[in-house]
Order: C-alpha cells, then structure tokens, then sequence
C-alpha cells in the first residue's frame, strides 16, 4: 500500500477498542500509517496517545464535545461531525491557536449544548437531523437508522437556533 491512512478507533462502533501498543506498533513500523483519529471518548486512553504525535503522526479526537480538552491536552486537531454543518468547531480550534482561552470555552460550550441535543437520538441520526434542519433540506434516514423523535427533533432545534 502507498497511500498514507490514519488508523480510526471508535469501538463504540466496532465493538474493538485498539489497544495503545497495537497504535505504536503500527506507526513505526509502517510509514504511511500517519495519524489516528481517536474517537472513543475516553480521555485516559487518549493521554496515553499523545506522545506519539509528532512530525509524522498525527492525533485527532473525534468527539466533538471533547475538542477542547483534547486540544489542551496537545491534539492537533478534531475530525468532528458538527464541522460538517456547524462552525462552532473550526471557533473552538481558532480560539485555542489564537490562545484565547475564555473564547474558546465559551464556544465549546455551545458545543456541549448541541451535542447533547444531537446525542439524545441514535447514532448517527441526530446528526442526520441536525444538518438536515440546519442546511434547509428535506432528508431521510435509511433503515435501520430511524428519525429522532418529535422531542429530540425540538431540542435540536432549539439548540442549533443558540449556536
């Protein structure tokens, strides 16, 4: 293979959580495994992480309320869904460049907000709603994914009206 990839932990989802040897096993041994995107919120696991990070290995967190600790922590970014609709995360990551501490939390906390609403229907529905709704489009959800209930709609309404 001579593609560089990132190697993707989410075992949230893959019912595999990659333990911390296997990750550095991987990059020294192969040049083209260039970063992980670590996606299972556990942020012990993660610490455990960064000391790989460097000039040829990158780390990025995949929770989006988990930016800005990540961040701090020395990540190098974030693969997060809401950049996919939402600016709030490239705030985040432009705050902490920018090393203004006070803004970025404030941001992230709208972060939190909207994720909350978002993480209160099933993976990754809410998502699906929440770009859907914030986009202007009319959207479906493939089986077995099924639309947030009317509740869950609402609050992710309300919440991306405050972000």
């Amino acid at each position: 293979m001579d593609k560089d990839f990132f190697i993707y932990n989410i075992p949230q989802l893959s019912g595999e959580f990659i333990p911390v040897d296997v990750i550095a096993k991987l990059k020294d041994e192969y040049s083209h495994v260039v970063g992980l995107k670590e996606s299972s919120g556990d942020m012990r696991y993660f610490s455990k992480l960064l000391p790989f990070s460097g000039k040829n290995f990158s780390i990025f967190n995949g929770q989006d309320d988990l930016l800005l600790p990540s961040l701090a922590l020395g990540a190098d970014g974030g693969v997060c869904g809401l950049s996919n609709f939402n600016p709030l995360i490239v705030q985040v990551y432009r705050n902490i460049a920018g090393e203004e501490i006070e803004k970025a939390q404030e941001t992230q906390m709208k972060v939190d907000k909207l994720m909350r609403s978002i993480n209160a229907a099933n993976f990754p529905s809410g998502y699906y709603y929440a770009f859907y709704e914030k986009m202007g489009i009319q959207g479906g959800y493939r089986a077995p994914m099924l639309q947030p209930s009317d509740d869950v709609r609402s609050e992710i309404k309300q919440a991306l009206g405050e972000a």
